[in-house]
């Protein structure tokens, strides 16, 4: 197929076209700058540009039978316009409405594990809004739900890499609600092979499927295991999440705080799921356990 990719060049981005591509597909990739470097082969066409720009769109779907739409945030910039709103929802729309102009049928799309529409989270309901749109599309859609991805290839996301950063700075390390919230990370050679076998699985279709690790952990556990891997103590203390909540504003004045409030509320939640073999079964995917390498 060829298959036409939104964020391409981000950290889940990269090893999705590299699955794409290895199982025989060909991929336009929708890139920006800063982002991370696609591999070089003859099956992959960057498209510079954003999901505002309708020339980008235009000229990477001509032609292209499927959509893997993974273009996402975990923090807005007000101050360049860049919302939950204006990427999560505006964005997959425009994409939609281009996908629907060129003729494209098969859609698969990046969500998030715990998305509901009435959740006090604005990175939840907004990414809740986009599987929406998806399902009202009239495309034959695949949505995917990843809990926290982790792997190896440098930088990882930016959660993890913020948790690294403070470990190797600060001599003490705060757990909010004493770090007993359960997560279940999943690896990102498992996401992006969900995404490429998907696209050759019509039994995929129509079905909205949770990607999440073998294995459970609490916060606490993840940290201790991340300082254990850079050679630090790990010195926990333990911090109410209200005292942290209504510190934010203050602490997060500039924007760079490593927590905001949507964190908080989506670290409070937990990142767990009772249905994440369904993606395994029906992709016939390796169960990958944690691990901090590369990380």
């Amino acid at each position: 197929m060829d298959v036409f990719v939104s964020g391409g060049t981000g950290y889940v981005g990269q090893p999705v076209v590299e699955a794409l591509i290895g199982l025989g597909h060909r991929v336009r990739a929708l890139t920006r700058p800063g982002g991370r470097q696609l591999p070089k082969s003859a099956w992959l066409v960057p498209i510079a540009g954003d999901l505002e720009d309708p020339g980008a769109l235009s000229r990477g779907l001509a032609g292209a039978d499927a959509v893997v739409h993974l273009v996402g945030i975990i923090r807005e910039d007000r101050a360049a316009n860049v919302t939950f709103g204006s990427v999560h929802v505006a964005g997959t729309k425009n994409l939609l409405e281009a996908a629907a102009d060129a003729g494209v049928r098969r859609w698969l799309q990046m969500s998030a594990l715990g998305v509901t529409a009435d959740s006090a989270s604005a990175y939840f309901r907004t990414k809740a809004q986009a599987e929406e749109a998806v399902r009202q599309s009239g495309l034959d859609w695949t949505i995917f739900r990843p809990s926290l991805v982790f792997g190896p290839g440098g930088p990882g996301p930016q959660f993890l890499t913020e948790v690294r950063d403070r470990l190797l700075r600060l001599p003490l390390h705060p757990m909010i609600d004493g770090g007993h919230q359960k997560l279940q990370p999943v690896a990102v050679q498992t996401v992006s092979l969900a995404f490429a076998r998907a696209l050759d699985e019509p039994a995929t279709i129509g079905a909205t499927y949770d990607l999440a690790g073998p294995n459970v952990l609490t916060f606490r556990q993840l940290v201790a295991t991340l300082a254990a891997s850079v050679g630090r103590p790990f010195r926990p203390v333990w911090v109410p999440s209200s005292l942290v909540q209504a510190l934010l504003p203050v602490l997060d004045r500039n924007g760079t705080f490593p927590l905001t409030r949507d964190q908080l509320i989506m670290l409070r939640s937990g990142s767990v799921s009772e249905s994440w073999e369904a993606a395994y079964q029906a992709l016939a995917l390796e169960r990958v356990g944690f691990s901090v390498s590369g990380i």
